[in-house]
């Protein structure tokens, strides 16, 4: 993609602007969002390129604006994301693990290690990629309203009240240790600062089994050292080299009380 959007934006941005671009491999094709660095106006000059730059690349879609109010250019087929029996139709720019074979790697670690637990909470969910496609009841919680919009929608298509999402600011608004005795296991998988105020929460609950997902060793080891000194072992842990040509690791374990 580097080559033929740097080739397109030439035509599109002015000299001195600049744009970042978020590109995302769905099952549907490629998903690419512009994100100008300051607010530009398309011509009609400037749409027909980008529209050129889609035709060119084979996109599915493109994208341009910021993740809250993106303005879709051109869709020349739906970009999807299949887990299981579930399909979502991603946001532009929606949050993805850096790697399919990553992300499968962590959905096997999730299956494996949730064993047959019937009542699932999937924390800082995304767009659900590691909790769809599950037989349990399933509950998502999500700050991205769109992310939270197109988990939703989702799940409405599943039908029969089997997964719930809500829209929640888990830094700012836990899940309370009494909620979360609501359920038999958990996955959480935070941002790079971890998720301190839900950790201390969950380290008073009763939840039986946590599946934690991390990208950053620090946080991890900060909040294990939480979970332990509450009673939780730490019984798997597996390292998933997927930031590729950094030094960055993912790492997902295995929490069991």
């Amino acid at each position: 993609m580097l080559e033929p959007l740097r080739a397109s934006l030439v035509e599109v941005l002015p000299d001195g602007a600049a744009a970042d671009a978020v590109a995302n491999e769905t099952d549907g094709g490629v998903d690419v969002l512009i994100r100008p660095h300051k607010r530009l106006d398309l011509s009609l000059e400037r749409r027909q390129a980008l529209v050129g730059l889609a035709e060119r690349a084979g996109l599915a879609r493109l994208s341009w604006g910021d993740r809250a109010n993106p303005e879709p250019i051109v869709t020349r087929r739906t970009p999807v994301l299949i887990f299981g029996e579930v399909t979502v139709e991603p946001p532009p720019g929606a949050f993805l693990q850096a790697t399919k074979r990553g992300e499968q790697a962590m959905r096997a670690a999730v299956t494996d290690w949730l064993g047959d637990a019937s009542r699932i909470a999937d924390l800082f969910a995304g767009v659900g990629s590691l909790s769809f496609g599950r037989p349990a009841r399933l509950a998502q919680f999500e700050s991205d309203r769109p992310s939270v919009s197109a988990a939703d929608a989702a799940a409405r298509r599943i039908g029969g009240n089997r997964v719930t999402v809500e829209r929640r600011d888990l830094f700012r608004n836990p899940l309370l240790a009494e909620e979360l005795d609501g359920f038999d296991a958990l996955i959480l998988d935070p941002p790079r600062a971890g998720a301190a105020a839900q950790v201390a929460e969950l380290a008073r609950s009763r939840v039986r089994r946590v599946v934690y997902a991390s990208c950053d060793p620090g946080s991890f080891a900060r909040e294990a050292r939480v979970l332990q000194d509450a009673g939780y072992r730490l019984e798997k842990l597996k390292a998933i080299d997927q930031f590729l040509w950094s030094g960055h690791v993912e790492s997902i374990a295995l929490f069991a009380k």
